[in-house]
C-alpha cells in the first residue's frame, strides 16, 4: 500500500497550535523560520525513506481576489511572520529533510484557467526560481454534476500548462456531489450523470498519464463523506460507493475504463456466471446480479 504525507503546512490559523499563536507578537521572523525548519525536519525526518511524497503546503492562495498579498496568498501565521518566503522555505526544508521524497502543493478551485489557478501557478513558479524543489501540483476537485471534462477545455489546458513548465499533477480529493432530498438524490437520473462525470475524469487522467502521478477520490464510500454536513445536507452521495459500501454506476464505469490499461492479474467483475470463482453476488436497484470473482492469480478478495 502506498501512502502520502498530508499536510505539513495548512495555511489557516485553525491549524496552528494555540501556544504558538499566543506567543506570535514576540516571535521574530528569524525565530519563525527556525521553528518552521525544526518542525518540518522533525516530521519528515521521522519518516525519511518511508513516505514517498508529501503535501508540503496546503491551500495557500486566497479565494477572494486581489487581497493585496503577493500571489494573493492567504493571511496566516506563517505569512505574517515570513511573508511569501514561508512558501519557498517549506519546500526547501522538506527537500533537505528527505531528498528522495516527491513534494507537492495542494489546493482547490485551481483546476481550470481562472484567477486562483493563475495565482497558484505564479506562486509555484516563483518558489522554484528561488531554489525550492516542487515536483508538482495536487488538484483537489470538489465538484458537482457540472464538471464534465472534455479534451481541450480549460481543465485540460491548465494541466498542460503545468506539464509544459515541468510540473507533475495529482488528482487528490475528487468527489462529485449530488443535490439531495431526505438523504436521497433529488433526481433519479443523477447517478447516471455522476457516472458520466467520473468517466470524464478517468479519461482526463489517462490522457495525461505520463505526468499524472495518482488519481485519488475523497474517500470511497458516501457513509463518511464530508460533503453532506458541510453543505447543510443539501448535497451528498459524492463518492463511487454508497453508504452501504456498494458500488454505484460511477464505480463500474471507472473500472470498465481502467480495465483497458490494467494488468491481467487485476480483479474483475464477472460479466456472466463463473461459479467456480465467484466471491460474492448481490442485487441493487441499479445493478442486477453482479458477481465479483477472482482471476486465480493472487487469491485474495480484492476488486
Amino acid at each position: 500500500m502506498q501512502i502520502r504525507g498530508h499536510t505539513l503546512i495548512w495555511t489557516t490559523d485553525q491549524r496552528i497550535p494555540n501556544w504558538l499563536l499566543q506567543q506570535e507578537s514576540s516571535i521574530t521572523s528569524d525565530k519563525a523560520k527556525s521553528l518552521l525548519n525544526d518542525y518540518i525536519k522533525a516530521v519528515i525526518g521521522r519518516y525519511r525513506g518511508k513516505i514517498p511524497s508529501w503535501d508540503v503546503v496546503n491551500e495557500a492562495v486566497d479565494d477572494a481576489q486581489n487581497n493585496s498579498h503577493p500571489f494573493n496568498m492567504r493571511n496566516c501565521f506563517w505569512y505574517r511572520k515570513l511573508g511569501q518566503d514561508f512558501f519557498k522555505y517549506a519546500f526547501i526544508f522538506a527537500h533537505l529533510a528527505d531528498p528522495q521524497a516527491k513534494l507537492y502543493y495542494n489546493d482547490y478551485n485551481i483546476e481550470g484557467m481562472g484567477s486562483k489557478a493563475n495565482s497558484a501557478f505564479q506562486l509555484i513558479t516563483w518558489a522554484r526560481s528561488q531554489g525550492a524543489i516542487i515536483h508538482g501540483v495536487e488538484l483537489q476537485w470538489h465538484v458537482g454534476l457540472w464538471a464534465m471534462l472534455r479534451s481541450g477545455d480549460q481543465y485540460y489546458q491548465n494541466v498542460q500548462r503545468l506539464i509544459d513548465n515541468g510540473f507533475e499533477f495529482i488528482v487528490t480529493e475528487l468527489d462529485v456531489a449530488l443535490p439531495m432530498n431526505d438523504s436521497k438524490p433529488q433526481n433519479a437520473n443523477d447517478l447516471e450523470k455522476q457516472r458520466l462525470v467520473y468517466h470524464s475524469f478517468v479519461k482526463y487522467v489517462l490522457h495525461f498519464s505520463s505526468n499524472c502521478r495518482a488519481f485519488i477520490t475523497g474517500g470511497f464510500t458516501d457513509r463518511y463523506s464530508w460533503i453532506p454536513s458541510f453543505s447543510n445536507y443539501r448535497n451528498g452521495a459524492p463518492l463511487p460507493s454508497d453508504e452501504s459500501y456498494l458500488p454505484k454506476p460511477a464505480y463500474w464505469q471507472m473500472q470498465e475504463e481502467l480495465a483497458r490499461v490494467l494488468s491481467d492479474d487485476t480483479y474483475r467483475l464477472a460479466p456472466q456466471s463463473k461459479p467456480n470463482k465467484c466471491l460474492d453476488t448481490y442485487d441493487r436497484d441499479y445493478i442486477r446480479g453482479i458477481q465479483i470473482y477472482n482471476t486465480g492469480r493472487n487469491q485474495s478478495n480484492q476488486m
